[in-house]
């Protein structure tokens, strides 16, 4: 009975005539919106492997950056935004200080901090040590 229907024509009741663009579909004739390219079910297949691609491209800097906010978040009981730590110890668990974080001066003393999810921290170089911060503690420094 499909096979009467040319892609795109309009059919009462059903709406337009339509072949799947999804190159995996089973089955190809769909009736829908005359703008329709795929089954809802293939649309969101089509979404999620694209939605992939662009992940894929921030995907490595990503782990680097959650990596760095777990050793911040371990290690945050032992600064509590006062006590310097080695910045040797951080390196030592893995942190890489070059990795995507965000940067701001303090309202206060003008202190460099780099902010990674809710956690900052202070690098000292006078004593090559760190203090560690959470982000709304910063307006404190």
């Amino acid at each position: 009975m499909l096979e009467k229907y040319q892609e795109g024509d309009f059919v009462p009741g059903k709406g337009f005539f339509h072949l799947c663009k999804y190159p995996n579909c089973t089955d190809k004739s769909f009736f829908g919106r005359k703008n329709k390219k795929y089954h809802s079910d293939c649309k969101k297949k089509m979404d999620a492997a694209r939605y992939a691609l662009k992940r894929e491209k921030t995907k490595k800097e990503n782990q680097i950056m959650f990596k760095n906010l777990s050793i911040l978040e371990d290690l945050y009981p032992k600064s509590i935004g006062y006590n310097e730590i080695p910045a040797k110890e951080l390196l030592l668990k893995g942190f890489d200080p070059k990795a995507p974080s965000r940067r701001i001066k303090t309202e206060i003393n003008g202190y460099d901090c780099h902010i990674i999810h809710g956690y900052a921290y202070r690098y000292i170089k006078k004593n090559d040590t760190i203090i560690i911060y959470k982000e709304n503690e910063l307006h404190r420094i």
